[in-house]
């Protein structure tokens, strides 16, 4: 997984190794890609599925507005 954030320049944000699954039952994650959204009063909505770059732009906006 290192090699794969590294190739693609992904170290901007935390990535999560979940071999039980845990944490994709505890969000509702039913398949990858998937964005969890958390904001600051830790209220959560899970995004299942490919983000485009406006699309994540958006939810990053929605996150620093609330």
């Amino acid at each position: 997984m290192q090699n794969f954030v590294a190739d693609f320049s992904l170290e901007g944000f935390e990535h999560l190794i979940d071999p039980d699954r845990t944490l994709w039952s505890e969000f509702e994650v039913r398949s990858q890609p998937a964005f969890a959204f958390i904001n600051q009063n830790g209220a959560v909505r899970v995004h299942n599925g490919r983000l485009g770059e406006s699309e994540l732009e958006e939810e990053i906006q929605r996150l620093l507005a609330s």
